[in-house]
């Protein structure tokens, strides 16, 4: 079976760690290899600024009656360091909340890192730490957004 077959198509993910960032198709001649760079569209460059115009492949997930499925990971300009750490209660936000969540937090801070890991806590925030400014604890508007969004329904 030839792996790269003429005029295939995969389904690419652009993430920032484990928060996706922006999704498209990609037609190929020849299918990328990991470690190859690729360049992000046009149309999600503007909403990406800050992050580099190209994008390295992580993982690559050949599906035969599917396209393949391609993980790039965003280079951000901000060094990792610099960036605000936020670990969300997973179970406290449902799945089907995470990329409203992601995307609140994404409008409210610069470029954070953003985990989910399951608590007891009854915050929807388990751990924030921004090493710019000093501040360990989550501010009181974003814990309180998150909150609103959670009172909001959920969207089927």
């Amino acid at each position: 079976m030839n792996t790269n077959a003429i005029n295939q198509q995969a389904s690419i993910v652009l993430k920032d760690g484990h928060t996706i960032l922006a999704t498209w198709t990609l037609p190929f001649d020849k299918r990328p290899q990991l470690f190859d760079s690729l360049e992000i569209p046009a149309r999600f460059q503007t909403a990406l600024a800050g992050y580099e115009p190209t994008a390295v492949i992580t993982r690559i997930e050949v599906r035969p009656a599917l396209p393949d499925k391609i993980d790039l990971a965003a280079l951000c300009h901000v060094k990792e360091q610099d960036r605000p750490v936020i670990v969300i209660n997973s179970a406290r936000i449902g799945k089907s909340q995470h990329g409203a969540a992601e995307g609140y937090l994404r409008s409210k801070l610069q470029f954070p890192l953003i985990y989910w890991e399951s608590s007891t806590a009854s915050d929807p925030v388990v751990r924030f730490h921004d090493s710019v400014t000093g501040r360990k604890s989550c501010p009181a508007d974003i814990q309180s957004g998150l909150i609103d969004l959670l009172c909001q329904p959920a969207s089927v």
